[in-house]
């Protein structure tokens, strides 16, 4: 019901144009879909992505796209990758919009022409994201893909040989209460110095995931975009991927989390490039841009005791709930730094006094989501709880159970 309705009211018009072309592309039934947005990304990129899971049924959708205001030199490019996909298959069937390129007996590309006509920049990874989501969420809909879940991954990446592992023979089981999976990770560099800023950040992602399983937060998870296995039903009833140039995996997840719990795997491992990269305002490749010329001695992070502080207040909010007191009586100094996050606000809107247990417990981690928590982090940092060296921090938090 909730993945029909989407379909008819929010999927992305290359969705609704791919379902009028089934009868003359006459699409294979595979397991698996596999969403890959590539923007001004190397040649041989998708070789090297794939080249562990070539004995797996796969439809490869990539959304082969470029923003607005890009220079032509990004235009002739797109259009010399859309040549070289053509090179791969056994044979193709292309119109102005779609590639239909079949690369084996078990594996078929579908690629997306967003160069052409490009991407508003503001809307950017995300939008991009979200055709290649809502051509995968289609084509499960029409018994084109057997498994219930999106697989997305970026160009950067390599596959494992077991990637698929944990969700073989899922479509002959009933769906999982799970909105979205998310890989193990480990990121790789070329170079000493681009090794370094790499360590860094990747130590960092981990850190800050552990911080948030030490508080024993709903929302602790790493937000990559290239790990992500989405929930087809999950996914439809958050209305898609968020048009945004950045962040989309950060706010999808959090939508995710609201409606049912994000599992993190330890296995299999995705490989992720470490590489520099100025074409989002934010994530990875910005970040080792802006830490390239560090070493972990001088890095900084959030302070192990912003998450002691965490932990703390979560506990406080809990307990509150479950004595069912009527009025929400914060400790003034977890009300101080609540005020900040417009706390007062919302509490005047939700009618507290009237909620049963389990709806206030709804209601609070509704409210205290991954971004008030992820804002609550920065506030502290600012004013009570200042960063800290990251050997520090590592040192300070041994007893955490590490992401």
């Amino acid at each position: 019901m909730a993945i029909s309705k989407y379909l008819q009211q929010y999927r992305q018009n290359e969705a609704q144009v791919l379902q009028t072309s089934f009868k003359q592309y006459r699409p294979n039934c595979f397991d698996y879909a596999v969403i890959i947005p590539a923007f001004n990304e190397p040649h041989h990129w998708f070789e090297q992505l794939s080249q562990c899971v070539q004995q797996h049924s796969i439809i490869w959708i990539i959304v082969l796209n470029r923003p607005e205001h890009t220079c032509s030199k990004a235009l002739e490019h797109a259009k010399a990758q859309q040549n070289y996909f053509r090179t791969l298959g056994l044979n193709t069937t292309h119109n102005t919009l779609f590639d239909w390129i079949k690369l084996s007996e078990l594996q078929s590309l579908l690629l997306i022409n967003r160069f052409e006509r490009p991407i508003i920049s503001k809307q950017g990874v995300g939008l991009a994201r979200k055709i290649g989501n809502d051509i995968a969420l289609t084509l499960y809909h029409h018994g084109f893909i057997r498994t219930p879940w999106l697989f997305n991954t970026d160009a950067d990446a390599l596959l494992p040989n077991n990637y698929f592992e944990p969700f073989v023979n899922q479509h002959n089981n009933k769906p999982t209460n799970i909105s979205a999976y998310v890989y193990h990770f480990k990121h790789t560099a070329k170079t000493k110095a681009l090794q370094e800023a790499t360590w860094c950040y990747d130590t960092y992602l981990r850190y800050y995931t552990a911080g948030l399983q030490y508080a024993r937060s709903p929302y602790a998870y790493p937000t990559i975009g290239s790990l992500l296995a989405l929930s087809a039903k999950h996914y439809a009833q958050v209305r898609g991927y968020p048009k945004r140039a950045a962040g989309e995996d950060f706010y999808i997840l959090n939508k995710l989390r609201k409606l049912a719990p994000i599992q993190t795997l330890n296995n299999p491992t995705i490989t992720l490039a470490g590489r520099l990269s100025k074409r989002v305002p934010f994530g990875t490749g910005p970040a080792l841009e802006k830490i390239k010329n560090q070493n972990r001695k001088a890095f900084m992070v959030y302070a192990p005791s912003s998450f002691q502080y965490l932990k703390e207040l979560l506990y406080n909010v809990h307990q509150q709930i479950e004595q069912q007191k009527n009025d929400f009586n914060i400790a003034k100094t977890y009300h101080n730094h609540l005020h900040a996050l417009g706390f007062n606000t919302w509490l005047s809107k939700v009618n507290w006094p009237k909620q049963a247990a389990q709806q206030k417990h709804k209601l609070w981690h509704n409210w205290f989501d991954a971004l008030k928590t992820l804002q609550l982090i920065r506030h502290l940092q600012h004013h009570s709880h200042p960063a800290q060296p990251i050997q520090y921090a590592l040192e300070q938090t041994q007893h955490w159970s590490k992401y």
